[in-house]
């Protein structure tokens, strides 16, 4: 009779975890086919200097049931009195893509970002971790290039002027912030071969203040310098009437 009573018990344990494990399951795949996706891109190219804001891109894409929720990136922890908590709020209709930025002030030795998609009663429905970062110290030149041509300005990262070191990041328009703060990390910003017209009234404003406060914006000259040049021409030392080509340079 024990041994009925034991054969018996087992039998009910392990039904009672094969249906909890099914119901583990369906709520697991509930969660990842939820219609939700999150990607997220941080800092500049990647690198970042230490305690200086730098930008976070996040997409979000909803295939399934409008959400109204928030984004937010936790940094620190409550254990060593630093947490912080950065999020901004999101709408999601039914198959819509959006692209969001946040801008975070990053501690040394960072990684990466992670990213929680929350909807309006706090349920956690999405996450992403960024792309791998790198540091650069923070009184090393950071060059920010924005050219049709990644790759062509390269010997920059050899120049270092005094600095301790020097490194390359290559960006699009779109990457640009809007956001004065956020500008602080790049010491120089080259324009070659772009329509800077493309420049939202913001991220101009935002420029134009980081020129104010010594930042180095460089406008290289190209066959097209007219759609580079001509857009930012209350930012310039010189007015520009032409071009000409040469042979050479004696």
């Amino acid at each position: 009779m024990p041994c009925m009573s034991i054969r018996r018990c087992l039998i009910i344990l392990l039904l009672l975890f094969i249906s909890l494990w099914g119901l583990d399951t369906a709520v697991a795949h509930a969660q990842s086919n939820n219609g939700l996706t999150l990607t997220a891109h941080a800092g500049y190219d990647g690198i970042y200097k230490p305690n200086r804001w730098v930008p976070v891109q996040i997409t979000a894409a909803n295939s399934g049931p409008a959400v109204e929720g928030q984004i937010s990136i936790t940094l620190g922890s409550v254990a060593t009195a630093d947490k912080v908590v950065y999020n901004t709020l999101i709408s999601l209709p039914t198959q819509s893509n959006k692209q969001v930025t946040l801008y975070v002030y990053l501690p040394q030795f960072t990684g990466n970002v992670s990213v929680e998609l929350h909807d309006a009663d706090g349920r956690l429905l999405a996450t992403a971790v960024s792309n791998k970062l790198t540091q650069l110290a923070t009184d090393g030149v950071l060059y920010g290039i924005v050219t049709p041509s990644p790759g062509s300005l390269d010997y920059l990262q050899d120049v270092t002027g005094e600095r301790s070191e020097a490194a390359i990041a290559y960006l699009s328009l779109d990457e640009l912030p809007d956001a004065p703060s956020a500008w602080n990390a790049l010491d120089v910003l080259v324009f070659h071969d772009v329509d800077t017209a493309q420049l939202s009234a913001a991220q101009q404003e935002a420029l134009d203040a980081w020129v104010d406060m010594g930042g180095q914006l460089v406008v290289v000259g190209s066959p097209n310098w007219q759609k580079t040049a001509v857009p930012l021409a209350d930012s310039l030392p010189v007015t520009l009437i032409g071009s000409e080509s040469v042979a050479d340079l004696p």
